[in-house]
């Protein structure tokens, strides 16, 4: 009697094809998913808000201390409105060292209708120095440290401080002003 050979195909001879096409789907898929998941972290980063500046927790609520009464009077009298900025700094503030406090004296008088932020850069190198966070009206800051990689080594600097006028319901910047000032560490 002959041999009869089977022509049913069992699951050994369709695997390897089924293998095939699901790894050609994988591959398609992957090919699609991966620039749209690039695409979507593209667009987020370039999308992401940056981070708002906090409220500075050292502000005292209050007139900086040792006006004169005229010079009280004359900043109550001065006419500011949404697009104006008051402020007060210490164009010559000195720290013992590039770690200790310093005399900034950095104010937001009362009359102002809108927060700021004090940011200060060196001259010669656009290095930031300090950041005040926000500052509302009828606050300052004394003193305070500065806030470097490493400390500054004895010397004087030549500073701008940037003041940044922010809209007091969403902080967004409305405008800003800049004083020159020297910043003196002692040892």
């Amino acid at each position: 009697m002959p041999a009869q050979k089977s022509m049913n195909a069992g699951p050994e001879q369709g695997a390897p094809e089924q293998g095939r096409k699901k790894r050609r789907l994988a591959f398609v898929l992957l090919l699609v998913l991966l620039p749209a998941a690039g695409g979507a972290l593209h667009w987020l980063l370039l999308n992401r808000q940056p981070e708002a500046p906090a409220y500075n927790p050292n502000a005292v609520v209050g007139a900086l201390p040792g006006k004169t009464a005229e010079q009280i009077e004359a900043m109550l009298n001065a006419q500011i409105d949404e697009t104006t900025v008051a402020f007060s700094i210490n164009s010559e503030p000195v720290f013992e060292s590039g770690e200790a406090e310093g005399e900034l004296m950095i104010e937001c008088p009362k009359v102002n209708l809108n927060n700021i932020r004090v940011t200060i850069a060196r001259d010669d190198t656009g290095e930031q120095v300090y950041d005040s966070g926000i500052l509302q009206p009828n606050s300052y800051i004394y003193s305070d440290s500065l806030q470097t990689k490493k400390p500054l080594p004895a010397g004087s600097y030549a500073c701008t401080a940037t003041v940044h006028l922010l809209d007091r319901d969403t902080d967004e910047e409305k405008g800003i002003a800049q004083a020159a000032l020297v910043i003196t560490i002692e040892r």
